[in-house]
């Protein structure tokens, strides 16, 4: 009894000093492989670096040019961002500013009607003569609530209130009046 279990004994001594040398194998491949790693880091030229940081920041950069060349340029349709200041009239020669597009949306004239904006753009889109003095004559129907004001976004008639946007490729009166009803 005493042979078997010393053989025993032996075969498990064997078996562990087995599992170590296999442990210490792989331990010893692991740091040879830092090693390595640590070699070809410091050998590496620092332009490699460079480019590829660059690389990085070119395929960045084309990312968000691409994504803001195709979001279109549009009024805002909230109230989010506005200012307690009024426009300088109800029918603008000049350009509405945003913070103040969004104080007309959220309540006309600092009143508690919510504004409608009717803007034009002229400047990127061909107009067709009187296209201005239509709008006028519809936004002096309509008294304190409307705006009028030329822009430069993305849309050659662009109809906004809270919450709703419309573009309009022309002057459709009942399609205009429908938007400031609704």
């Amino acid at each position: 009894m005493k042979e078997g279990s010393r053989r025993n004994e032996s075969l498990k001594a064997s078996l562990r000093k087995g599992q170590r040398s296999k442990k210490a194998r792989r331990t010893a491949r692991m740091k040879k492989q830092v090693v390595r790693a640590r070699e070809q880091v410091r050998t590496s030229s620092p332009w490699k670096f460079l480019l590829s940081v660059a690389g990085v920041m070119a395929l960045v950069g084309g990312g968000i040019w691409a994504f803001s060349a195709l979001t279109p340029h549009l009024p805002p349709t909230e109230i989010s961002g506005h200012t307690e200041d009024l426009p300088g009239g109800h029918i603008l020669s000049t350009h509405m500013p945003e913070p103040i597009q969004r104080h007309m949306l959220e309540h006309a004239d600092g009143k508690d009607t919510p504004g409608v904006i009717v803007q034009y753009n002229c400047e990127d889109y061909v107009c067709e003569p009187g296209l201005v003095e239509s709008l006028e004559t519809l936004v002096r129907r309509y008294g304190t609530y409307v705006y009028l004001a030329p822009n430069d976004y993305d849309g050659k008639i662009i109809l906004t209130k809270r919450g709703a946007l419309e573009i309009l490729e022309g002057v459709d009166k009942s399609r205009i009046e429908r938007f400031i009803q609704r």
